[in-house]
């Protein structure tokens, strides 16, 4: 018997949440964890960082970001430069 009104309750909510997201989306807002954009000063730090000039981890302390972060802005900001790159040959 509990197991049945338990049962019930969680597919209830399960339709409630499920109608809920589809109204959200279809109002155009955004679901889910925010994007970590790139700071102000992300190429500056970036072209000293590469160059020796200061370290990763004061890079990280410039511009507010944490290791992961840091590192996954950088892989995907030299594919871009990279993608560039290949566009102009």
């Amino acid at each position: 018997m509990f197991a049945y009104v338990a049962d019930e309750d969680w597919t209830e909510r399960r339709e409630l949440q499920r109608q809920g997201i589809e109204v959200a989306k279809a109002d155009g807002r955004h679901l889910g964890r925010p994007r970590v954009e790139y700071p102000d000063n992300w190429e500056d730090c970036y072209e000293r960082w590469k160059s020796g000039v200061i370290s990763a981890k004061e890079a990280m302390t410039l511009t507010g970001l944490k290791k992961d972060s840091f590192y996954r802005l950088t892989k995907k900001y030299e594919l871009q430069m990279k993608d560039a790159e290949e566009e102009k040959l």
